[in-house]
């Protein structure tokens, strides 16, 4: 669903956004709920279905995923309801893992960096006993 939005897909996708950060604290029976954030909706041009990126505390991404996948059909529902939307789009939830993506690079920079230090480190000491 990655094609150019338009204007009216992003205040769309943002609004959902917003809303459903909400609704899932509220319509979602899994201890976990609570700790749910909605990273990113990306809305399809048709506006048909929303691909919605989850990201939270504690239990495997699995299973809260599972959980807002049983409770579509009424986060679904509610969503239009407070949006006063005539069609609701489907709605499809996906773990958004970015952030632990992001920590495992930020750390393999940091290894790299550290190894090129010592690295320059030896080599200037090579350098001075040369001399």
């Amino acid at each position: 669903m990655k094609e150019p939005t338009s204007a009216r897909q992003r205040k769309l996708a943002e609004e959902m956004k917003r809303r459903l950060s909400l609704i899932i604290r509220e319509e979602v029976d899994h201890d976990a709920a609570w700790q749910v954030t909605v990273t990113d909706v990306e809305v399809a041009r048709d506006l048909s279905r929303a691909n919605v990126w989850v990201d939270f505390l504690g239990d495997p991404p699995e299973d809260l995923v599972e959980s807002l996948d049983a409770a579509r059909k009424p986060l679904r529902a509610r969503l239009g309801r407070t949006m006063y939307i005539r069609r609701s789009p489907e709605l499809f939830f996906k773990h958004d893992d970015s952030l632990e993506r992001g920590s495992e690079l930020s750390s393999l920079i940091d290894q790299a960096v550290e190894s090129d230090r010592r690295r320059r480190g030896d080599d200037e000491d090579e350098d001075e006993r040369g001399s």
